[in-house]
């Protein structure tokens, strides 16, 4: 359980307060993505999370491509991280669990407000009487985020480097890229609870959250010898997406042994995108190709659920409950005027779950069964869980967790004929999308002596059921050049399997903090018919994450911090080198899958002034993210290959491509005022 008003003071890479940016701080929890403010919990992939905001699934919680989250520092209060042995009551998820409370104890009038020179975000609670009470949030940009001259490696869509194969004419210039995107997002927060009765509570939610994007990028290259400027590419592309949620709790208490749990939520996810490209020969000038395609995906779900506590005694409790949930998942594509729905389903599921915690002469030990019913492959699943931990001498535990997991939901990628991908959301049907099961052990101990603490971890998973889904051709065509594109769409069915160690050292020392995690990871999958059926390194694979806070509190109205993180490379499948022949992703030998992007590495500074006034609390702060304002590479990406030499001096074996980046150094400054 993490104080979401601490989480919240590191990892916002632009000033703002975001407790899903600072856990990924947190030992086994990693992205180092500027990107992408999703969370992988021990080498699973983001779709196996479930983050739940006050009981509401969110099925995306990105804003602008994931620079920031949909949960504001000043709306969330307390969040519950579960990445092992996962409560029966929660289930669908193969990796773990991120739940967001933002309940607070209302009392009287309050507010929380924020802006900066991006976005501005404010909370505010009212009560209504003695039994009822109101909390309304709501976040909006203030300013063109993608235009920002904050984020200029985002606006020049990156260095726009030309990756060449095995012969060039030595000739060429640097590629141009110029961008004119546009960037907007707002999110809405309602809450109402109303109490009745001597003990029984009624609570209504609902969250929206939208974002609106487009973009317009023409890469043109001065060749020398030609004595002009070719535009060689040009992309338009706009996204849109929004999330919705609503949901109503009943709690109910029955006498002191038993209490009563009912929710019913529906949550929903749309997402749409639309892109326009073409590509012209850079020696005369003609369109060699082009194509405008748009996709779009929704997914949504309707949950009810009923649980029951009963507390046998002070150490022992007992629950169990019912849950049924009936979702929907949509993916459209259409290109060349025409439309093809490719994938669409509806599918019930029905559970059962109980759970038993006791603690017996130290021994803590939590026990749970979900089994649970999927309508699309008419089939029962059972997924036990064990957690044992037992504490001596006060100061030092031992853990050991084991756990089977179901994720009936699942999602993938489309690539697209650029050779990008877009993911959307899928239901399993056992025949080209398999249910995913997730298998883990783990074993854990921890110390604290004085101001110092210290956990480490080891843990195993293992995957079944991992899909892929591909079709690319790739390479030059004899003679002319091709698009390094898919063809039909092929799902690949294969195995994974993730394991690691993990260490957090934490000590405060007087007005110090240093806060240090550290995993050592390895992440792998196998597909019987992808890179010839070896096992190869997992597109999340990092093998070293370390991240390191310093803070320093000289009183109470000055904080200094910085902030160090590093990981390894990731794995990508180097094809700037394949020419010649077609090539089938399926047969490309498993060491190109070897090449790895540079590591990524950021240092953060930040300084915030407090003080008392106006009948509340004010903070400003400064932050200076990516100090060193290091090259962090985000993809590679390849457009289109030229196989020979002709007698314009156009270079042999191409390949035509660029480099996106993450953030550079990037500056915000922030003023918070919080009453009474």
């Amino acid at each position: 359980v993490y104080n979401a008003q601490k989480l919240k003071q590191s990892g916002g890479q632009t000033g703002w307060s975001d407790p899903l940016r600072g856990l990924q701080f947190q030992p086994g929890i990693s992205n180092f993505d500027d990107y992408s403010a999703n969370v992988q919990i021990r080498g699973g992939d983001y779709d196996e999370n479930m983050i739940i905001l006050d009981d509401l699934p969110l099925y995306n919680v990105e804003h602008y491509f994931g620079l920031t989250s949909n949960i504001s520092g000043e709306l969330a209060r307390e969040l519950t991280l579960y990445k092992e042995a996962v409560p029966p009551q929660f289930g669908g998820r193969a990796s773990g669990v991120i739940d967001i409370s933002s309940e607070n104890q209302v009392e009287a009038f309050a507010g929380d407000v924020y802006l900066s020179n991006l976005l501005a975000s404010a909370r505010m609670d009212i009560p209504m009487g003695t039994k009822a009470e109101m909390t309304f949030a709501l976040r909006s940009s203030l300013v063109n985020l993608a235009a920002s001259d904050l984020f200029t490696a985002d606006r020049e869509a990156g260095p726009g480097q030309i990756f060449i194969g095995e012969q060039s004419s030595g000739e060429e210039t640097a590629l141009d890229t110029e961008a004119n995107p546009r960037s907007d997002f707002q999110d809405y927060y309602l809450s109402l609870k109303w109490k009745f009765g001597r003990a029984g509570q009624l609570r209504l939610n609902g969250f929206y959250g939208q974002d609106n994007y487009d973009n317009t990028v023409v890469h043109s290259r001065v060749y020398p010898r030609l004595e002009r400027e070719v535009e060689l590419m040009r992309l338009e592309d706009e996204e849109d997406w929004y999330n919705g949620a609503l949901g109503l709790r009943w709690d109910q208490s029955w006498g002191q042994l038993w209490t009563q749990t009912s929710l019913l939520n529906y949550s929903s996810h749309h997402y749409d995108l639309g892109k326009f490209f073409f590509v012209r020969n850079p020696v005369n000038g003609r369109l060699l190709n082009g194509d405008r395609y748009q996709n779009n995906s929704a997914i949504s779900g309707w949950k009810m659920s009923h649980a029951w506590q009963v507390s046998l005694t002070e150490q022992s409790q007992f629950e169990f409950g019912l849950e049924t949930l009936l979702e929907n998942s949509e993916f459209n594509s259409m290109a060349a005027d025409s439309t093809e729905r490719l994938l669409t389903d509806d599918a019930l599921t029905q559970a059962f779950f109980f759970s038993w915690n006791s603690t017996i002469a130290g021994l803590e030990y939590n026990i749970g069964l979900r089994t649970s019913h999927f309508e699309m492959t008419d089939k029962w699943y059972l997924s036990p869980r064990v957690l044992l931990r037992y504490s001596f001498m006060e100061n030092i535990f031992m853990q050991a967790s084991w756990s089977l997991q179901q994720q009936f939901l699942r999602e993938v990628y489309f690539e697209t004929p650029t050779g990008r991908s877009f993911n959307y959301f899928a239901l399993s049907n056992d025949q080209r999308i398999p249910v995913l099961e997730a298998t883990q052990i783990s074993l854990g101990a921890g110390i604290s002596w004085r101001s110092l603490s210290v956990v480490i971890s080891a843990y195993d998973k293992y995957y079944d059921g991992m899909v892929e889904q591909l079709a690319g051709i790739i390479g030059s065509n004899t003679g002319g050049g091709t698009f390094f594109q898919p063809g039909a769409l092929i799902f690949l069915e294969g195995t994974g399997r993730n394991r690691g160690a993990e260490l957090s050292a934490n000590l405060y020392p007087g007005n110090w903090e240093l806060l240090t995690a550290y995993t050592l990871s390895k992440n792998t999958v196998r597909y019987n018919r992808l890179m010839r059926g070896e096992e190869i390194a997992a597109p999340n694979d990092r093998r070293h994450q370390l991240s390191l806070h310093l803070g320093y509190r000289p009183n109470e109205k000055w904080r200094f911090a910085a902030e160090f993180s590093y990981a390894s490379g990731r794995p990508f499948t180097d094809v700037s080198s394949v020419s010649g022949e077609l090539r089938d992703r399926r047969n490309v030998n498993e060491l190109l899958r070897n090449a790895r992007l540079e590591s990524y590495q950021r240092l953060d500074f930040t300084a915030a002034y407090n003080w008392s006034g106006g009948g509340g609390e004010w903070e400003i702060a400064a932050q200076l993210f990516n100090a060193l304002d290091r090259n962090n590479q985000f993809y590679e990406e390849y457009f289109y290959s030229f196989r020979n030499v002709d007698e314009e001096g156009l270079p042999q074996n191409f390949n035509l491509g660029y480099e996106q980046e993450l953030l550079g150094i990037t500056p915000s400054l922030s003023l918070r005022y919080r009453w009474p």
